[in-house]
């Protein structure tokens, strides 16, 4: 079974796994670390936490590439294997939690790409399918 730690500078881990819960509440293999919060010793608190999830395909989940939350984790990747995955969204975060196979490094490249595609803005998304409509009437 998968197994998922999200850790995220602040509260934003704990309220992804808050997000996950509402749209499934027996989700026991999610787990959350907020970085930086109670203290300042984040790898400690990190080394804790892998310790206690259980054995599986581990995934770790962290906010932004070039933050202290992901580079240490980057480092940890050495000591205990890991997927590791940042710059999460939460569709990005649904979707590997909803897999049933095994998360590889390949799978959750595919996964990553796919998220990326749920970020838009609408306001432009709203200016070019009125767009496509006007030229349409014009036909």
């Amino acid at each position: 079974m998968n197994q998922f730690l999200i850790a995220t500078h602040s509260t934003l881990a704990e309220g992804l796994v808050h997000a996950v819960h509402f749209f499934n509440s027996e989700a026991t293999n999610v787990h959350y670390l907020n970085a930086y919060v109670e203290d300042n010793e984040f790898e400690k608190a990190l080394r804790a936490k892998l310790d206690e999830i259980p054995d599986g395909n581990l995934v770790v989940l962290t906010d932004l590439a070039g933050g202290s939350v992901n580079q240490i984790a980057a480092r940890l990747m050495q000591e205990k294997p890991f997927i590791l995955v940042t710059g999460i969204n939460f569709p990005l975060v649904l979707e590997m939690i909803y897999q049933s196979e095994d998360i590889t490094a390949d799978l959750a490249a595919e996964i990553v790409e796919r998220a990326k595609a749920e970020m838009l803005c609408m306001n432009t998304l709203s200016s070019e399918t009125s767009e496509e409509a006007d030229e349409d009437d014009e036909l």
